[in-house]
């Protein structure tokens, strides 16, 4: 408490860092692989959950279109139409 209060008294010791010169040295050495590696990491994660949020929902659109199918289907044989399909019902496929 004596040093806060005779802060320009010659005597007053300031400690500026606890890190000894081998912390330094690792420091240097292994900061920037850390962070490539983090940074690689971080990519990584993120492409796959883009990845899996677009297989997601183009798994999620192909149901709503046979969805749309089925209920096209249902409709015409209610009504005693028939039926001619535009185009091939989309298939379900997993990755």
């Amino acid at each position: 408490m004596s040093q806060w209060l005779n802060r320009n008294s010659p005597d007053v010791m300031t400690y500026l860092s606890s890190n000894s010169d081998q912390d330094i040295h690792n420091a240097r050495q292994f900061w920037f692989p850390s962070g490539i590696s983090a940074t690689a990491f971080l990519i990584a994660a993120t492409y796959l959950g883009w990845w899996y949020q677009r297989n997601l929902r183009a798994k999620f659109h192909n149901l709503v279109n046979r969805m749309d199918l089925v209920n096209v289907r249902y409709l015409m044989e209610i009504e005693g139409t028939a039926f001619v399909p535009t185009q091939s019902p989309p298939s379900i496929t997993s990755p």
